[in-house]
């Protein structure tokens, strides 16, 4: 069955984890918010052996749904999923350990993979049909 006919549970799913085809930038944008709203009750638990199990179960499903949503936006654009990859190396260099003095660098790759992830967001997609697939349907 396709995922046009699937019921909604199976919609959703596709949505989030299936990183094939193309996605416009409302769904870019929304689909990269949730994560951030459905996870604000796990800041708010107690902390301990239990939050930090679900912090990390709920930090990995973060980051594969915002790889499958930027990897299907890029597909709008005309690029491969794989430049992904670069958004990725910039929160790493951003999260990773380093000495005070380097806290600038920090802050500067955090802001530089925020603003390439709010280009993706205002670039509008092609409009015809390319390698990924048709154009996602338009919201008007």
């Amino acid at each position: 069955m396709s995922a046009a006919g699937a019921t909604p549970p199976f919609q959703i799913a596709d949505f989030l984890f299936n990183a094939s085809g193309r996605s416009g930038r409302w769904a870019y944008v929304v689909g990269q918010l949730a994560p951030a709203v459905l996870l604000q009750p796990l800041a708010m638990m107690p902390h301990g052996p239990l939050w930090t199990a679900w912090a990390w179960i709920g930090g990995f499903a973060s980051y594969v749904v915002m790889g499958t949503l930027t990897a299907r936006r890029l597909h709008d654009l005309g690029r491969a999923g794989w430049w992904f990859a670069w958004i990725t190396a910039l929160f790493a260099v951003a999260l990773l350990p380093k000495p005070p003095a380097l806290t600038t660098l920090s802050l500067a790759t955090a802001v530089v993979a925020f603003l390439a992830m709010a280009v993706l967001a205002a670039i509008p997609g092609e409009a015809a049909f390319n390698r990924f697939g048709p154009p996602p349907p338009s919201l008007r």
